[in-house]
């Protein structure tokens, strides 16, 4: 019985409502979180930044390395080359010479 007789001042307070005050304690909390997300992007920026360049800086050499592994080959397979001849020289030499 008491439930219909509810004052409508009571029935306001349930609902969803804005309070048009603003809190300085609110204020000052949504300003340090801005300015605290604002810092890490602009420290993940410089980050970035740093990381990219040294993929450069990394990229450059890997090239240049995989140059001289290309060169070192290169010399490989020309020594290679001379001692198979010379080898084959030495041998022609040795079965020329035998009776």
């Amino acid at each position: 019985m008491m439930d219909s007789v509810r004052p409508t001042t009571e029935a306001d307070r349930r609902h969803w409502h804005l309070d048009k005050t603003l809190n300085v304690s609110h204020l000052l909390t949504t300003i340090v979180i801005a300015g605290s997300l604002f810092a890490y992007a602009n420290n993940m920026d410089r980050r970035v930044a740093i990381l990219e360049e040294k993929m450069q800086v990394q990229v450059q050499e890997n090239s240049r390395s995989a140059a001289e592994v290309r060169e070192l080959a290169a010399d490989v397979k020309h020594e290679l080359r001379l001692l198979r001849t010379e080898l084959m020289r030495m041998m022609t030499e040795k079965a020329g010479g035998k009776p």
